[in-house]
């Protein structure tokens, strides 16, 4: 497809989503492409620009702005309507990359890492994916896969003959910890959830890459441009992920839980809910053992006998141990709302450790 055709799909979509018309003209002034009449600009305001030292203009309203190619003067694009300083302004930084890359096809997996990073502009999303074939409106979900230890030279073999051609999959490298997956999900199509997906994705990288790996995914993203904003979702449930629920390997962004409210609480609210709860003692005062107990018994619904059990002590020995956790933290665990206090206490103290590190 020719430069030309190219710009003036540019054009169209931004009148389309912006409501601001544009014209782009080239150096002797002939158009290229166009959404905007220029009959009331003369020939001569549109010479005096090009020949003047100024890359943007505004005169009458219309605003004008120059594009340049490897230094040199290309195009003159103007600009009417909308927020038309700004989006002519973004428009001619498109039209420029566009011209610089000579129409060149570009890379998918360099399209959805620009998307993802929120790197990409918006009437670049449209031209690209449909250079690409694409589908803009369209829902997917972001998986960020983070790597514990060293990575295989298997990985991508792996992932690869995991990705389903037939729903899409796109595999994205950030960085040498961290891989995007980014998978279509299909009106209609129930099976694979988005948890389902992320242990599957756990098991195989742990069974035949012998990698340990964490997972945090999005909600559904229901077009390209929100794949940013999954992104940032499905990092934060790593974050969370990690600090509050190590033991997990998956975390989803809509099930973080007190996780996600802590998270966002400021530093002198945790110290002094932290003061309030515990008073002059430390969660760091009680052994291993201990605190493995406490959390066995939450994780059991503060069911005693069942928390027995799972520790292969007797029952009294049990009651005995949560007497003393009460004497030396001043809360009863077997109580729901002391239990919740000294939970919530629990995660706060997980996260102010990892703050200050």
């Amino acid at each position: 497809m020719s430069i030309n055709r190219l710009i003036q799909q540019s054009l169209n979509h931004v009148k389309a989503a912006a409501r601001t018309e544009l014209c782009v003209l080239d150096t002797n002034g002939m158009i290229v492409a166009t959404t905007l009449n220029i009959e009331k600009i003369s020939k001569e305001i549109i010479e005096n620009f090009i020949c003047s030292q100024v890359e943007s203009q505004v005169f009458q309203g219309y605003y004008f702005f120059k594009i340049f190619e490897e230094g040199r003067l290309r195009y003159i694009l103007i600009s009417k309507g909308g927020d038309s300083y700004a989006m002519g302004k973004l428009e001619a930084a498109q039209i420029e990359t566009l011209v610089c890359s000579g129409g060149s096809r570009p890379d998918k997996k360099a399209f959805f890492k620009n998307l993802l990073l929120d790197e990409a502009f918006i009437t670049d999303i449209y031209i690209q994916a449909k250079r690409l074939h694409v589908r803009v409106e369209i829902q997917r979900t972001v998986y960020l896969i983070e790597f514990q230890n060293e990575r295989s030279a298997e990985l991508g073999r792996i992932l690869n003959e995991f990705a389903d051609k037939t729903r899409n999959d796109v595999i994205v490298e950030l960085d040498e910890r961290t891989i995007a997956f980014i998978r279509e999900s299909h009106a209609g199509n129930t099976e694979g959830s988005g948890a389902e997906t992320a242990r599957l994705l756990v098991d195989l990288l742990n069974s035949e890459a012998m990698i340990q790996v964490r997972i945090g995914y999005s909600r559904t993203a229901d077009n390209l441009k929100e794949l940013s904003k999954a992104y940032k979702e499905a990092r934060t449930a790593i974050l969370v992920g990690e600090i509050f629920y190590p033991d997990n390997t998956v975390c989803a962004y809509e099930s973080l839980g007190l996780g996600r409210l802590i998270y966002q609480l400021p530093m002198s609210l945790c110290e002094m809910y932290i003061k309030e709860v515990f008073g002059e003692q430390k969660l760091e005062s009680l052994d291993k053992e201990t605190l493995n107990t406490i959390k066995i018994f939450f994780k059991n619904n503060l069911n005693v006998s069942e928390t027995a059990r799972q520790l292969y002590t007797h029952r009294n020995t049990l009651v005995y141990r949560l007497e003393r956790i009460q004497k030396k933290m001043g809360l009863d665990i077997r109580v729901f709302e002391d239990a919740m206090m000294f939970r919530i206490g629990m995660l706060v103290d997980a996260y102010m450790k990892y703050m200050s590190k």
